[in-house]
């Protein structure tokens, strides 16, 4: 087995285009090392790098965490303007999208809050009515085995005769 390899045979080995690993490439900063004729050249450890990535978008975490993860264990290193929170750039972007989401949310209370609470409370209503009809079914199924038990133990009981039910035989 060799210690490097094609992108296409990267791709095979884990079951992803080689699209899909030149994006990754770009998203998550991997510096891959390339051949004499510009061809890219990975090694185990960079086989490595992509399945944590997969796994990690497989359990639902999107480019930011993911790259955060990857920065935080050293394993990339994110540009200065990606990286630093700081940076007076990146505070405007974050207040810029808080400010949205915020006008957003305020926005839908207004239009929709009415009709929501609404619908959620019919929505509980519905599912208490269910709850309280299945609950009832079970206790009716229940007495009814109970009764059915009981009747059994009183054929049982009258067939015994009185020395049987006194010496409980």
């Amino acid at each position: 087995m060799h210690s490097t390899y094609s992108i296409t045979e990267v791709a095979e080995k884990l079951e992803i285009s080689t699209s899909t690993i030149r994006k990754y490439e770009q998203d998550y900063f991997l510096d891959i090392i390339r051949n004499e004729i510009g061809h890219r050249v990975y090694t185990n450890s960079d086989i490595d790098i992509l399945k944590k990535i997969i796994q990690l978008k497989n359990e639902g975490a999107n480019i930011h965490l993911i790259r955060k993860m990857l920065d935080k264990e050293e394993i990339i290193k994110l540009p200065v303007e990606i990286s630093n929170n700081e940076s007076p750039a990146y505070v405007t972007y974050m207040d810029n999208i808080e400010r949205f989401k915020i006008d957003i949310v305020e926005g839908l209370q207004e239009q929709f809050g009415g009709i929501l609470q609404k619908e959620l409370q019919e929505q509980e209503e519905r599912i208490v009515e269910r709850i309280t009809q299945k609950q009832s079914e079970q206790i009716r199924a229940e007495n009814s085995r109970l009764m059915d038990y009981i009747a059994v133990t009183r054929e049982e009981e009258k067939k015994k005769g009185f020395f049987g039910r006194l010496f409980n035989r």
